[in-house]
């Protein structure tokens, strides 16, 4: 079993002064290979995905951003 880096790209929000500013994000992890190919491929596992957004609210949390749930644009 090898592991491959995805590369997810989606929305964050920062908070500047009061006033809402989105962006878009990227965050790269290493996951297993198989399933990185399949989400590579489009395919959509609703557990995957939720693992997903879960480790992109906890970096952008340590970025001092926050992560917009549902909002993950592209993994390859």
């Amino acid at each position: 079993m090898g592991m491959k880096n995805i590369t997810v790209t989606y929305e964050a929000l920062v908070l500047n002064n009061g006033e809402k500013e989105f962006g878009e994000a990227a965050f790269t992890m290493l996951i297993d290979a198989d399933l990185a190919e399949k989400l590579a491929d489009g395919r959509k596992y609703e557990s995957c995905c939720n693992a997903i957004e879960k480790i992109l609210t906890n970096v952008e949390f340590l970025r001092g951003r926050y992560f917009v749930a549902g909002s993950i644009k592209d993994i390859r």
